[in-house]
């Protein structure tokens, strides 16, 4: 049984290797793009952004991005990253957030301190509502980003806003599409307003054509209409529709989620 272990440890580690180093190249590094899975300036946000969080809490954030796992599982490559680079070991709270490029597949390892605030539910719930979505939009960025916040303020941790440091977010982004949109909106009103101005606001009007019959026989004609038109009673039934017999459309669908046995130590896998 120990050989096998041991065997096991250093089979993880060739495969690793044949990656990323063994070894953290810089303690004061954060964010590892093996992959060019992100834009630079992408990298230097999401490096600013947790170089602070570390710098003032003791916590230590990872984030991670590898081409493919090779033979290895995702769970097991977290741990034996982790272990490799001997994260935590400076700062006792450790947080990886780990990237499979070629498998889509996502890991969230914690350490032992973290284990109880970020339990496998939490991490769980961060993976669905933030990484997954977001990576099937080809919003890596944003994903990683909003993922690490919602962490740190699970973990107990003090996340720092990301817009008062000067990085782009999505709401910023969404703020400066609305602002294109009204500029151009702009645009195409003065266009028409100086189109009309120029050519006329009367252009290409036709008079009104007067279809009216002022003769004996029309006069007749709307007197007897006037006259039939009384006769018309309102018969339509406007008995009380009150919301006494509304349906509800809650879901009550299996929400039940299945735990995953599968992964060593703290955190939670999935994929995108």
């Amino acid at each position: 049984m120990k050989y096998f272990l041991l065997f096991s440890v250093l089979f993880f580690v060739v495969n690793l290797g044949a990656q990323v180093p063994n070894q953290r190249p810089d303690a004061q590094q954060y964010v590892y793009d093996y992959a060019d899975l992100l834009a630079q300036k992408e990298r230097n946000a999401l490096q600013r952004y947790l170089e602070l969080v570390a710098a003032a809490q003791e916590v230590d954030p990872l984030i991670v991005v590898v081409k493919h796992l090779g033979s290895s599982t995702v769970e097991a490559y977290a741990y034996t990253l982790a272990t490799n680079w001997g994260l935590g070991q400076e700062k006792a709270n450790a947080l990886l957030i780990l990237v499979s490029r070629a498998e889509h597949q996502l890991r969230i390892e914690v350490g032992a301190n973290l284990a109880e605030p970020l339990s496998y539910e939490v991490c769980k719930k961060v993976i669905a509502d933030k990484l997954s979505p977001a990576f099937k939009k080809e919003e890596y960025y944003f994903g990683l980003l909003e993922s690490m916040q919602e962490l740190l303020k699970k973990g107990g941790f003090q996340a720092a806003d990301p817009e008062k440091m000067g990085l782009s977010t999505r709401k910023s982004r969404e703020a400066n599409l609305i602002w294109r949109i009204l500029f151009y909106l702009l645009l195409i009103v003065a266009a028409l307003f100086a189109f009309f101005t120029l050519y006329g606001w009367g252009a290409g009007k036709a008079s009104p054509v007067n279809h009216h019959d002022y003769s004996r026989k029309g006069k007749q004609d709307d007197y007897r209409f006037r006259r039939r038109r009384r006769w018309y009673r309102d018969h339509s039934d406007y008995s009380d529709y009150s919301d006494s017999d509304s349906f509800d459309y809650s879901d009550y669908s299996d929400s039940s989620s299945s735990s995953d046995s599968s992964f060593s130590g703290g955190g939670a896998s999935g994929s995108w």
